[in-house]
């Protein structure tokens, strides 16, 4: 009994004595706190108007389509031109180039031309679109009729290319479309990624540097989620005035 007691009383002083000492130690040198992570400050972006790109894509093939894709972050818009069929001039690239600036009196910064799979491979790889049609729509997929109905529509990479190529009058307003997905898919995949992609099967004038100067602006059109204006193939004067440049550019 007596040791028993001499031990409890041993192990309760012993307890003690060790609490002192942690206790002292704390007090002495206490635990470091984690670093602070140093504050960063957000820049806010500012378009600028020397980012205004227009670019030129041609579909070669037998039902070629010409676009004119138009990229205004200084303005706040998007602007997009489609010429199918009997509408769609003909020639290379530089000779397109050439015909519609001074047909529409503007500058293009840079073209993209290939094939049709070329074309659906990258759409692929950026997204689906979605779109409006007023009225149904008639197309040809894999040698079938494919009735695309009036009403909202999202059309994956076959639909589109098939949309474009069946002359459609509803080409501009998927043209249009797409300038919203390919400035949604921009900045996510960067200006390595994005050239690259722009390269593949294509052939095009495009420069990295081109790309990486504009990704920002296309990126922050793209997060804005501003729907592009489609224009009408009839109305050049229209079409001058959809596509003109921001004020203070130098093109």
């Amino acid at each position: 009994m007596v040791k028993r007691q001499f031990w409890t009383a041993f192990s309760l002083t012993l307890a003690v004595y060790l609490l002192g000492i942690a206790a002292a130690v704390w007090v002495i040198k206490p635990p470091e706190a984690p670093a602070a992570e140093p504050v960063r400050e957000a820049v806010e972006y500012s378009p600028d108007p020397e980012e205004d790109l227009i670019l030129l894509g041609v579909m070669e093939g037998e039902e070629p389509v010409v676009l004119l894709l138009g990229f205004f972050p200084a303005q706040e818009r998007m602007a997009a031109l489609a010429l199918t069929g009997e509408d769609a001039p003909s020639g290379t690239p530089d000779a397109l180039q050439g015909e519609l600036e001074e047909r529409y009196s503007l500058t293009i910064d840079a073209w993209l031309s290939g094939e049709p799979e070329s074309w659906q491979q990258l759409v692929q790889g950026l997204g689906a679109a979605t779109l409006t049609l007023d009225q149904d729509s008639t197309v040809t997929l894999d040698g079938e009729t494919v009735i695309l109905r009036a009403g909202r529509q999202r059309l994956d990479s076959q639909l589109s290319m098939a949309l474009f190529q069946s002359g459609s009058s509803h080409a501009g307003e998927l043209a249009a479309a797409w300038c919203g997905v390919f400035c949604q898919s921009a900045e996510e995949l960067g200006s390595e990624e994005l050239f690259t992609r722009l390269n593949g099967g294509f052939e095009t004038d495009l420069s990295y540097a081109e790309i990486a100067r504009h990704i920002q602006g296309l990126g922050w059109l793209g997060e804005a989620k501003i729907p592009a204006q489609a224009a009408d193939p009839d109305d050049p004067v229209g079409i001058t005035a959809l596509f003109a440049r921001s004020e203070g550019t130098n093109r």
